[in-house]
């Protein structure tokens, strides 16, 4: 997914979704395995952190993807916080 994303954006900040106890850093080595432009990433261990500086760092009429690697079968839905924050930083206030 790096390799992917780094042929695509401009820039790139990666975090981890739900480590589920996995040590980060073995998350982000994986990751750095498809860097091919390391000035073009950044690794930021709080998710919640990363998507603010990519949030921040947008551009009108940038698009900004937030994904994740979804290797498992059963996902957590969002709480109540997790949207009520994912809509302060989108300007929407009903969250």
């Amino acid at each position: 997914m790096t390799r992917a994303v780094q042929e695509r954006a401009d820039f790139a900040w990666a975090t981890a979704d739900n480590p589920r106890g996995e040590p980060l850093a073995r998350i982000f080595a994986d990751m750095r395995e498809g860097i091919v432009a390391p000035d073009k990433i950044n690794f930021i261990d709080d998710r919640r952190h990363a998507i603010s500086l990519a949030l921040d760092a947008a551009q009108p009429g940038d698009c900004l993807l937030i994904a994740a690697r979804a290797m498992n079968r059963i996902r957590n839905l969002p709480t109540r916080s997790s949207r009520s924050t994912t809509g302060r930083w989108s300007g929407n206030s009903s969250g």
